[in-house]
């Protein structure tokens, strides 16, 4: 589990046809269980932290007043930090993540007085992904960008086009393939080669908003 709390610019909640757009940043963060090897091959089960911020971008077309779709596509920023902790086999370390993504996807909405509800679904690509590893000398790894998914649910409620309140159930990923080996070092020596592996990272989330 992690907690986000974040603001946004948006005209999707609007009654009416036509663009649409939506500009958010957040900051997230929380705790969780590790499994797996580090670096130097030691299997390790231990804890892991994570604090990140986000910012996105997104623009589209709305088909339709009450009832219709839309076509959307944007652009965001993340960037995360994993901490894991030591374990009683092996001393932690630090990571730092970068990804720069792009999306596009589709949507249903549909609009009464006081109540709306869409969905908005689609892929999401990875343009470029950066990790940092803060072990020994430090080495960066670039993993190389596989299609993932994002999705929505979205209640709104409140006056017609001035929703006060909004319920959003959310489904977001990241998919990584395997990096090119990069050299670690100790002292300028050279230690082993090391790569990231395959990663996949899957959230699901519900989010409350207060609109003004």
């Amino acid at each position: 589990p992690r907690g986000a709390i974040g603001v946004a610019w948006s005209n999707l909640r609007t009654p009416s046809g036509g663009p649409v757009y939506r500009a958010n940043a957040r900051l997230y963060f929380g705790e969780g269980t590790y499994e797996g090897q580090q670096i130097d091959g030691a299997v390790v089960n231990t804890d892991s932290r994570h604090i990140g911020v986000q910012g996105e971008g997104i623009g589209g077309y709305r088909f339709g007043g009450r009832v219709g779709f839309e076509l959307v596509s944007g652009i965001g920023f993340d960037m995360w930090q994993r901490d894991i902790f030591d374990s009683s086999t092996s001393t932690g370390y630090n990571s730092l993540f970068a990804v720069l993504n792009a999306k596009l996807g589709v949507g249903m909405f549909t609009r009464f007085d006081y109540f709306a509800f869409a969905l908005r679904a689609g892929p999401k690509l990875p343009l470029v992904a950066w990790e940092r590893v803060y072990y020994l000398d430090d080495v960066d790894l670039l993993p190389k960008p596989g299609v993932s998914w994002f999705g929505t649910a979205e209640f709104n409620f409140g006056v017609r086009g001035k929703d006060n309140v909004s319920i959003v159930a959310y489904y977001d990923s990241y998919k990584f393939k395997e990096s090119n080996p990069e050299n670690l070092t100790n002292g300028g020596v050279f230690v082993t080669t090391v790569t990231q592996p395959d990663a996949d990272m899957t959230v699901y989330g519900v989010r409350l908003a207060v609109g003004f």
